[in-house]
């Protein structure tokens, strides 16, 4: 009995006969988990409205704990209008301008949202940027 286990198969395919690649879920792989009910949540949306214009270096938007004692993975991806008026989703890392990178990274108790600048070309005040964040739990916590 090789094909057992949980699956949860796409739209038109058999959960019994379809393959991993078939499935949203499939209990042979590793699915990435987060840990519901955390204070702060380990998932949700976060805004950001510039009431001044960030300099030179790098600038936290926002740090989340996690309350691990690891470097857990995370995904973060963000939303906003660019310089061009241009409506942007996309995961972070991401680029505003050539001056101006925005990322996300963790320590071993928190997420950090951080925006880098090399220069100061554009301004950002009254820019709002929208975040979803996802911080994943290693498998059996």
């Amino acid at each position: 009995m090789a094909n057992w286990g949980m699956k949860i198969s796409l739209p038109g395919y058999d959960a019994k006969t379809a393959t991993p690649e078939q499935c949203v879920l499939h209990s042979e792989y590793a699915c990435p988990k987060i840990k519901l009910n955390q204070n702060p949540p380990h998932f949700g949306i976060y805004q950001y409205t510039f009431t001044s214009n960030p300099g030179v270096g790098d600038t936290i938007l926002t740090t989340i704990h996690h309350g691990f004692n690891y470097r857990p993975m995370h995904l973060v991806c963000i939303k906003y209008v660019d310089i061009n008026s241009i409506n942007r989703a996309q995961p972070l890392p991401a680029e505003y301008d050539a001056d101006t990178l925005i990322d996300s990274y963790t320590t071993a108790s928190d997420l950090v949202i951080v925006l880098s600048r090399i220069g100061t070309t554009n301004n950002l005040i009254g820019k709002t940027w929208t975040f979803k964040y996802y911080i994943f739990v290693e498998d059996g916590a």
